[in-house]
């Protein structure tokens, strides 16, 4: 057995993530891997991350990003997830990795960004026809942070929609295992110089609690 696999399955047994925790997967490319000289290219990883605890859970490594689809759901299948959110990047928004997620035992908060069209433009329309109403009557829930640290001021707004005719219209619902919200994420961090905000569009599994759908939706600073 490699000395990787050894490693992963003492994390594994040692540092079992609890239940209701945000595992992180995304892609990161090695710093400094690349060797021109030898014509190397830079190694990519595809990291499973516990967000509470700072833990990384295992990683797999991948011929480039655009392999990171298929070696997602490979690397889900190796941890233990069951009662967890699984939160992956718009790249990784995909139906064959909600799948293993809830075969899995836990739920998903998959970004979504304009990679995904038409889905996108649809969520995206939905919910600013909801934000219009003030999402009345509309069932939703909300749920605001404000954090301070360092300097600064994070404040983050979660706003998930349950909208049945809105799930069956998306055009690409079908397949869409445990699809439960769309939500809208708003987010601004307050610098002693600058203000950054963004505003993110997510699909979720995760039951009608707006504090953990905005929790599985990380900030990007």
């Amino acid at each position: 057995m490699a000395s990787q696999e050894r490693f992963m399955q003492w994390v594994e047994a040692h540092f079992r993530v609890g239940r209701g925790q945000v595992i992180a997967v995304d892609g990161k490319t090695v710093r400094g891997s690349r060797d021109t000289l030898r014509a190397q290219q830079a190694i990519h990883l595809v990291r499973a991350f516990a967000h509470e605890s700072g833990i990384l859970l295992g990683q797999r490594k991948v011929d480039g990003k655009s392999n990171e689809i298929r070696a997602v759901p490979e690397l889900l299948k190796t941890l233990f997830i069951k009662g967890c959110v699984v939160t992956v990047d718009a790249l990784n928004c995909q139906k064959d990795i909600a799948q293993p997620i809830v075969a899995g035992g836990a739920d998903y908060g998959f970004a979504l960004t304009a990679n995904h069209p038409p889905l996108h433009q649809q969520v995206v329309d939905w919910l600013e026809w909801a934000t219009e109403r003030d999402f009345r009557p509309i069932d939703h829930t909300f749920h605001e942070t404000v954090n301070t640290a360092q300097g600064r001021v994070e404040i983050g707004q979660g706003y998930p929609l349950s909208a049945p005719h809105a799930f069956q219209a998306l055009a690409d619902y079908d397949g869409w295992v445990g699809l439960r919200w769309m939500a809208v994420v708003y987010r601004e961090c307050h610098l002693p110089d600058r203000t950054q905000a963004e505003t993110a569009y997510c699909l979720s599994s995760v039951p009608a609690d707006a504090q953990r759908i905005l929790d599985a939706s990380p900030a990007p600073w």
